[in-house]
């Protein structure tokens, strides 16, 4: 007879103490393979307790897999193996999780945005309508492509500021650009080649590569991708940014454009990925169409996201896809689902239908000015004001810095984390090797604060100076 003592003190209820009792018994062997236990009847007399007890525990032990029933028989101890434990070594001992990536003080990362400007209110609002303003009828929704209300609201904004006119049912809503490079991967294969820009962004590369893709790298000129080396290559698929190229900040010219739309129309299988990642950001002349807006041959996917104009982890991105590829994706992908929270969605399409977001990029567009021009100004002005050059500040939240003299990439980013400055030198989005005549860094001013700039450059001036020094 199984005898268990009870401590009444504990709380614990007396069947989860019988329950755990009778396990541990069960994995010390105490009580073997295939050993009958008492009734529930004569398990509950001899411990003075009510069957139901016995029957609650039994129960739970049952669906645990430690004991079995057998109708008319009773219970019977099911067999356990003990977890064999291997013999803890030095190496095993000595493992440590990796330690985060080093932060900064001064970071001038391009994917930054202004933390303080966000609309946090607005956005607080809007999610609390989200939830209570007929959510119960949504609580189950998921749609493939995504909030209806959100589409439509994309569908307007790429109409009035892209030039894009779309059908609702070719945008799908997206959660990054992870998801947005899946689903490009599902409806045109893994197996074509795909062409990519050098310099460019390293992240897609990564993501590409991830999935197995054979990428072909392709250089660029004063226009942004080199026409002439895609017709070297087998790639049927280009993936670009012509309106503010990554990250250089090359604006592709009409002519180019309409080359390229001319090279995707050579062949059904050919397609171009049209990432428009910051379009929303132009501090000079009109804005430039996107190219999926010249597309009457329906051959360009067109992305975007709110990523620079909102938060970088609000995750949401979209896609405009050529109506072929909507239908596939309706067809054979139908049991997808949208992995972008529906609550999120519907926030966002009612900040966007307040006219909310407009104002926001208004706003956002004069602080990110004042931002820029104050920055370039004081490089400018700096201890080497005479040997920079500036480009591609006319649009994005990045612009590029060249250094005419003999300044070395490497020791200015090293000269610069000694100062707690991070900056990006131009070699991280290479993904070839070429000649470099000049050193170029790239730099992202978003998220700096405008009271912080002075210092900044101070740092920048500093790690000049000393990577100056060094090869003199």
């Amino acid at each position: 007879m199984i005898t268990i003592f009870f401590d009444i003190e504990s709380g614990i209820p007396k069947y989860e103490q019988l329950y755990t009792q009778i396990k541990d018994m069960i994995q010390d062997n105490k009580l073997i393979a295939n050993e009958k236990l008492p009734s529930k009847r004569r398990l509950a007399h001899h411990l003075e307790i009510s069957q139901i007890t016995v029957e609650t525990a039994y129960a739970q032990l049952k669906a645990e897999g430690y004991i079995r029933s057998v109708e008319k028989s009773g219970y019977f101890v099911e067999p356990f193996t003990k977890l064999t434990i291997p013999q803890r070594t030095e190496e095993m001992e000595n493992q440590t999780i990796k330690a985060k990536v080093k932060t900064y003080h001064y970071d001038l990362k391009t994917s930054k945005v202004d933390e303080l400007s966000f609309p946090y209110e607005l956005m607080a609002k809007f999610n609390r309508d989200s939830y209570l303003d007929g959510f119960n009828q949504r609580i189950n929704d998921s749609e493939l492509l995504g909030f209806k209300e959100l589409r439509e609201e994309i569908q307007t904004y790429l109409l009035a500021y892209r030039g894009i006119k779309t059908n609702i049912d070719q945008i799908l809503i997206c959660s990054g650009s992870e998801h947005m490079i899946q689903m490009i991967l599902f409806l045109l294969g893994k197996n074509q080649r795909y062409a990519i820009e050098t310099p460019g962004y390293p992240k897609s590369k990564k993501l590409y590569e991830a999935f197995g893709v054979k990428l072909d790298f392709i250089s660029l000129d004063e226009s942004g991708m080199d026409i002439e080396e895609i017709n070297k290559t087998t790639s049927n698929i280009l993936h670009i940014s012509p309106s503010h190229q990554f990250p250089t900040g090359i604006v592709m010219p009409i002519k180019r454009r309409m080359e390229l739309l001319s090279w995707a129309n050579e062949s059904k299988t050919r397609y171009i990925i049209e990432d428009d990642y910051d379009s929303e950001f132009r501090f000079s002349g009109n804005p430039i169409p996107a190219l999926k807006g010249l597309d009457s041959f329906d051959k360009v996917i067109y992305l975007n996201s709110f990523s620079k104009s909102l938060s970088p982890t609000l995750r949401i991105s979209y896609m405009v896809l050529p109506k072929p590829l909507a239908t596939i994706l309706l067809d054979r992908y139908s049991f997808y689902a949208n992995p972008v929270p529906i609550h999120d969605q519907v926030a966002l399409s009612l900040f966007l239908k307040s006219k909310g977001f407009e104002r926001h990029l208004n706003r956002m567009k004069l602080i990110y000015k004042e931002k820029r021009d104050l920055f370039i100004e004081l490089l400018k002005r700096s201890a080497f004001g005479s040997v920079i050059k500036i480009e591609g500040e006319e649009a994005g939240l990045h612009f590029t810095l060249s250094f005419l003299d003999e300044t070395d990439e490497l020791q200015m980013i090293d000269y610069a984390k000694k100062q707690d400055l991070k900056i990006y030198g131009m070699e991280e989005f290479r993904f070839v090797s070429e000649d470099r005549p000049v050193t170029t860094f790239v730099i992202g001013y978003g998220s700096v604060k405008i009271e912080e700039f002075k210092e900044i450059v101070k740092r920048f001036e500093r790690a000049w100076k000393n990577a100056r020094n060094k090869i003199n």
